[in-house]
């Protein structure tokens, strides 16, 4: 029999081998690092990201979503399509979520870090 007899150490192991996730968590902390708390439209990582002033942000976001036609650019729908997938998420103490704001249609996105605290309430709703 392969793997652990364990199903949590094997699940351990199997997340810790997964480069989605942990690009996911690249780029959750890489935006975090970016805007802190605020709110921020698709439009203004990849303008952050042009302007050459923040590599680290842009080493991940073009890992994340390279423009199939021009290889040194971010595909924003690519990137917008990203944040939809994850929305909600909460990856260590970083959690994914649409802003409050909507100028024009355009969604605003927030990495907030959670506590511990907040992520028990997040589990229990229901019992409060």
């Amino acid at each position: 029999m392969s793997g652990s007899d364990d199903p949590y150490e094997t699940r351990t192991n199997v997340l810790a081998d997964d480069p989605e996730l942990e690009m996911a968590r690249a780029a959750f902390v890489a935006l975090h690092d970016a805007f802190g708390e605020e709110e921020f439209l698709v439009r203004e990582v990849i303008d952050r990201c042009d302007s050459e002033s923040d590599k680290p942000l842009r080493s991940v976001m073009l890992a994340l979503a390279q423009d199939r036609d021009a290889k040194d650019r971010i595909d924003s729908r690519r990137l917008g399509s990203w944040c939809r997938r994850l929305r909600g998420r909460v990856l260590d103490d970083l959690k994914l979520s649409v802003g409050a704001g909507k100028p024009g249609g355009a969604v605003r996105w927030k990495v907030s870090r959670i506590s511990h605290v907040s992520q028990s309430l997040v589990e229990s709703d229901g019992d409060l």
